[in-house]
């Protein structure tokens, strides 16, 4: 900004290698600011990618969990069911049984 200020108001007759220097740093400052402009978007898509990755990611985990979660339960339901079923299965043969011929 500052260069064009100068540039805008140079005197007309003044040297021309000066101005000639403030142009070339105008253009250099102007492709440096388009180098690192382009550089943080590239930057920025890369992030959203990272982003985008770890967030499917998560739903995966969070998906494996539910199911992992689910199957726990059901299993848990039939352990459950299968000591109820051996419980009573100890109940009838001790009552099936003479008195004194199994341990209580």
């Amino acid at each position: 900004w500052s260069s064009h200020v100068a540039l805008d108001w140079a005197p007309m007759e003044g040297s021309e290698s000066e101005k000639a220097k403030l142009k070339n740093a105008v253009g250099e400052a102007q492709a440096q600011a388009a180098a690192a402009s382009e550089a943080g978007r590239g930057r920025e898509k890369d992030m959203r990618r990272q982003g985008d990755a770890l967030r499917a990611e998560a739903e995966a985990e969070r998906q494996a969990l539910a199911l992992a979660r689910a199957e726990h339960a059901r299993e848990r339901r039939r352990l459950e069911a299968e000591a109820k079923r051996l419980e009573a299965e100890v109940l009838e043969l001790r009552q099936q049984a003479p008195a004194g011929a199994l341990p209580p």
